[in-house]
């Protein structure tokens, strides 16, 4: 099932309500909702400065419709005061009327596991799908990364960069370390994956392949 990711920074309610419904209306579902970063320019935060306000006002406002699921930082996120706090607000988010999380997207997946881990200490026991990004363009996935605070390790990292101006390389490449992970992660009791597409389909749907 497709998911359309929902940002509430720079939002207002009329906005996120006209988009809903347009979902809605072609029989969509499922939404991770996240809080968003603020684009460069704007002046105002919206009607949702966090994630939680975005969750309740889709909730009340669809009566419970859509099937939500929110962000995930593994390696904690950008903006967290500390991996602690990082996890309690987490678990905090889980606590509201949501079907569970996706994670932003790693490439070890120990990082996964510890996550799941140390959320379970908290009590937080909903569904945590791995984000899966595909390795399509280096340059874009080191921008990415930067931003996120995802970790690319280093052998990974080498060998994208030799790669760097050979497009076909670069995607066999990517292509086997995202699908090779993808294996180890099922082999784990992993069942549900959340890809993140960008829009481009196809490498996707060969590393889904790959786990049938």
């Amino acid at each position: 099932p497709i998911a359309p990711h929902i940002s509430g920074i720079g939002s207002d309610k009329e906005q996120i309500s006209l988009s809903l419904s347009a979902y809605k209306d072609k029989g969509l579902k499922k939404l991770v909702v996240l809080r968003g970063d603020l684009p460069s320019g704007f002046g105002s935060i919206g009607d949702f400065p966090y994630a939680v306000n975005l969750i309740d006002f889709i909730n009340d406002e669809f009566d419970n419709y859509f099937e939500i699921e929110v962000g995930a930082y593994p390696e904690t996120h950008p903006e967290a005061l500390s991996p602690e706090q990082d996890l309690k607000y987490f678990c905090e988010k889980m606590s509201r009327d949501v079907e569970g999380a996706v994670t932003q997207f790693f490439f070890d997946p120990d990082v996964y596991f510890k996550f799941i881990e140390n959320c379970e200490k908290l009590g937080c026991s909903k569904p945590i799908t791995p984000g899966i990004m595909p390795i399509t363009n280096f340059e874009q996935l080191v921008d990415f990364s930067k931003i996120c605070g995802a970790e690319i390790p280093t052998w990974i990292f080498n060998r994208l960069k030799l790669y760097r101006n050979d497009s076909e390389s670069l995607k066999n490449f990517g292509q086997e370390v995202v699908s090779q992970m993808c294996l180890n992660l099922k082999e784990n009791g992993v069942n549900r994956f959340h890809f993140y597409s960008m829009n481009k389909p196809e490498p996707v749907l060969s590393i889904a392949k790959a786990l049938i």
